[in-house]
């Protein structure tokens, strides 16, 4: 048998039992009786010895297969996400260091003003421990109050005038001097007038109620002169595919901002108990609403409108029925191939 990888050299048939060639068959009678005796003997010790041999070549090539599949794993183990990068092909699951803690917009609409903060918080301690600024537990808290007042300041201007023509993004509000509503873009757009307005937490706090979309009582004169953060953009890429998104995480190691669309979507309930008596669960009525497949209870569904597109897990959830409602920008920080959703889908961000 031809040996390859994963098969075992078993002996042949000849090499096991010995036949002899007919050219060295004897005919005299007188001497058959001991050649016969002879030819067992010697059979019975070929075949213990091949057998012995085969089963060692056996283990041989087995202990050899482990040894082979342990270094294929120790390599797969030992490669790095950028090893991984250079040979086309990404981690099953990725997350990069240095990630400040969780906040919340609460009821406001400052999505954007919170993932473009999450983005400068990350790159600032990020550089902080590399460059020995900050121990690696440590991070410092920066202002979305104060971020969110500026880029209103900045943005105030007369109809035509370049700031409002950096502002006037779709779907924002910010042009409206308003909050409830803006892009992480305009990080880039404004980088002039942003370059030293990016202040700590402490300067002003995050105001949770709405109308307070331009309220910092601490970005005072001397706050502003003696404020010691400066910000430097080199470029800004955007990438809209998952292939290019894990790229950029693998390859940079940079939290990034993602924005969204955000749909209403229907929930259905099965038309059963007190409900089924109705005309909408009719069958025949003209008020009747099928049931998507993944409810084959009954045939009518009574509908929900204007549900959120999210569950309690914090997982975007899919529906036959979706009707947009707004964006949201969040910062994204990794993934995962293997993540299951409660929907049955695989893999996330």
């Amino acid at each position: 048998m031809t040996l390859g990888y994963g098969a075992l050299q078993m002996a042949e048939e000849g090499e096991a039992f010995g036949f002899p060639r007919s050219s060295q068959v004897t005919s005299r009678s007188r001497i058959l009786g001991l050649a016969l005796g002879a030819a067992l003997g010697v059979v019975g010790l070929s075949y213990a010895v091949t057998m012995h041999n085969s089963l060692a070549a056996q283990q041989e090539m087995i202990t050899k297969m482990q040894q082979q599949l342990e270094a294929m794993h120790s390599v797969v183990m030992a490669k790095t996400p950028e090893e991984f990068h250079r040979d086309g092909k990404f981690p099953t699951k990725f997350a990069v260091d240095h990630v400040t803690p969780l906040k919340t917009q609460d009821e406001r609409g400052t999505c954007w003003d919170f993932a473009t903060v999450a983005v400068l918080e990350h790159s600032y301690r990020q550089q902080g421990v590399a460059r020995g600024w900050l121990q690696p537990d440590e991070f410092l808290a920066l202002s979305e109050q104060a971020y969110g007042a500026e880029v209103l300041r900045l943005c105030a201007g007369p109809p035509g005038s370049p700031q409002q023509v950096a502002c006037l993004i779709p779907g924002n509000e910010i042009w409206k001097n308003s909050t409830d509503g803006g892009d992480v873009s305009e990080l880039m757009y404004l980088m002039n007038g942003l370059k030293d307005s990016i202040f700590p937490d402490s300067i002003c706090p995050y105001i949770p109620d709405p109308g307070n979309d331009s309220v910092c009582p601490g970005l005072t004169v001397e706050s502003r002169t003696t404020n010691p953060l400066s910000l430097t953009i080199k470029k800004m890429d955007t990438f809209y595919d998952a292939v290019s998104v894990k790229h950029a995480l693998v390859k940079h190691k940079r939290a990034m901002a993602i924005s969204t669309a955000m749909p209403y979507i229907t929930h259905y309930y099965p038309c059963i108990g007190e409900l089924a008596g109705e005309v909408r669960c009719n069958p025949a009525s003209t008020e009747c609403t099928l049931c998507p497949p993944e409810l084959a209870l009954t045939t009518c569904c009574v509908p929900l409108n204007g549900g959120e597109n999210y569950n309690m897990n914090g997982e975007f959830i899919t529906s036959h029925v979706m009707t947009p409602e707004g964006g949201h920008a969040m910062t994204l920080v990794g993934y995962n191939d293997l993540f299951r959703t409660k929907q049955g889908h695989t893999g996330g961000f």
